[in-house]
């Protein structure tokens, strides 16, 4: 009895050769400690095929007792320990000259995806430092983007300010926008409800905001294409989950709710960029049309703005048998200078500081905020 001869080697390589990897499509990257705890408490925002779910920064003790058994490889890119974290500059000009996070990303395969959402605290000097770094790398590699900024409570002190301001603004001079704004107050005082019903406290909106806008594969792509035709940098988010259509008796209704609840202080009527994204239980389908929706939103905002462009997005139909609604109003147009130049006023003290020290050139300062 003969027997023939097995090359191992060359089995194995044959079985490398019939897999495909599946590169996710889409990313969902988190910067800082802030971000990264919030996100971490909802299970649900997993890596998968389809989606690369990635969270870089510190880790902090609280993170180590709370978290780290959650995580993978893939999840979670851990910052040099030894980098001076305290101003987004110390940040972002360290990791800029060194390169020091290139092969980290590329190791989770972010610079294969096409679209990406970024979500950045930017008071802190993590955060700041990453946000405009992670988005110039995205950008060269011509990945699709759209981020959303924290920007810290009129509370927090002026170094806070400082980081945001220099972060963001960097942000916008190297053409890194658009840049979705939300407050850290009015985060943190948001109370709504979920898909279920349960109670929706603060920050954790985050998880609703980034679930609704991942839940529509095309939302980046959209987004970019209808925004691409107006000068504009800065946008904010007003949203309303879980609203069943029963209690609130009509869509009306629902948009009304939302100016209970910015995450932004702004003047609505300022505003005329409208993009509006629903999500709806497929048994409303017939009720709640995307014509539906377009109608009852016009007659609605021209009662409090002049709009100059609507876009009313495909609703998302999902198989659930209760009657609540996921309604998220993208706004823009209202005034980005004030937005910027009430963080820059917070910032004097700082500023002043810090040029006295020698520490920053203001002349050069004052050309980063342009």
């Amino acid at each position: 009895m003969s027997i023939e001869s097995f090359d191992v080697l060359e089995s194995v390589l044959r079985h490398i050769r019939s897999l495909k990897l599946r590169i996710p499509e889409r990313a969902s990257i988190s910067l800082g400690g802030y971000t990264n705890n919030i996100f971490l408490k909802n299970l649900s925002l997993k890596s998968s095929n389809d989606i690369l779910f990635l969270l870089i920064g510190k880790k902090s003790e609280f993170f180590i007792e709370n978290f780290i058994d959650k995580i993978d490889f893939f999840s979670f890119i851990d910052v040099d320990p030894n980098i001076d974290e305290h101003f987004c500059f110390n940040m972002y000009e360290y990791i800029e000259k060194r390169g020091l996070l290139d092969s980290d990303l590329k190791d989770r395969l972010l610079h294969k995806v096409k679209s990406a959402l970024i979500v950045s605290s930017t008071w802190d000097g993590v955060g700041s430092g990453l946000f405009p770094y992670i988005t110039s790398k995205l950008m060269e590699w011509k990945i699709d983007l759209i981020s959303i900024a924290l920007i810290p409570s009129p509370t927090q002190p002026s170094d806070a300010h400082f980081n945001s301001v220099s972060s963001i603004t960097i942000c916008i001079n190297k053409g890194f926008y658009p840049i979705f704004i939300i407050n850290r107050d009015l985060l943190e005082d948001y109370v709504g409800v979920d898909r279920k019903g349960n109670l929706i406290k603060g920050s954790m909106i985050l998880n609703e905001i980034l679930g609704l806008m991942l839940s529509k594969v095309s939302f980046v792509n959209d987004f970019i294409r209808f925004s691409k035709y107006f000068d504009i940098k800065l946008y904010t988010i007003l949203i309303s989950t879980g609203c069943s259509l029963k209690i609130y008796d009509s869509l009306e209704n629902i948009f009304n709710s939302m100016l209970y609840r910015t995450l932004l202080n702004f003047d609505l009527k300022e505003s005329y960029i409208f993009y509006v994204l629903a999500r709806i239980p497929v048994k409303l389908r017939g009720e709640i049309t995307k014509e539906k929706i377009e109608s009852t939103f016009i007659r609605w905002i021209r009662e409090k703005s002049t709009p100059k462009a609507i876009y009313i997005s495909d609703p998302i139909f999902i198989d659930e048998t209760n009657d609540r609604i996921d309604i998220m109003i993208i706004v823009g147009g209202f005034n980005e200078e004030k937005i910027l130049n009430l963080l820059e006023e917070k910032s004097r003290e700082t500023i002043e500081y810090l040029t006295k020290k020698g520490i920053i050139d203001k002349v050069k300062f004052k050309d980063v905020l342009g």
